[in-house]
């Protein structure tokens, strides 16, 4: 697998957690094209959160198909979960 994700809520049980990541894992690639579809514009928002005015439009683009994919898979994924405003999912690229 090319990355993992963690949910951060202290409220989930390891199941619940387990299946909340799996759907934000299936909503992000069935927008994004895949797992390697997910890296490339993972890689483009963490450029874009680290880079000031140098982006190249093609980076912008991809960055906010990021912002907008990572959100509904948020959505998605936490649905069920109650109390959860302040849940989040973290992206990590895998060696």
């Amino acid at each position: 697998m090319l990355y993992s994700v963690t949910l951060h809520h202290d409220g989930a049980s390891p199941s619940l957690r387990d299946e909340a990541e799996a759907r934000y894992r299936h909503v992000l690639e069935a927008a994004l094209g895949g797992a390697g579809g997910v890296m490339a514009a993972w890689r483009a928002w963490q450029d874009a959160e680290h880079t000031f005015g140098t982006l190249s439009t093609e980076t912008w683009e991809t960055a906010r198909r990021w912002i907008i994919a990572a959100e509904q898979a948020r959505q998605t994924a936490l649905q069920g979960l109650n109390n959860a405003p302040d849940a989040y999912f973290e992206v990590q690229q895998n060696p």
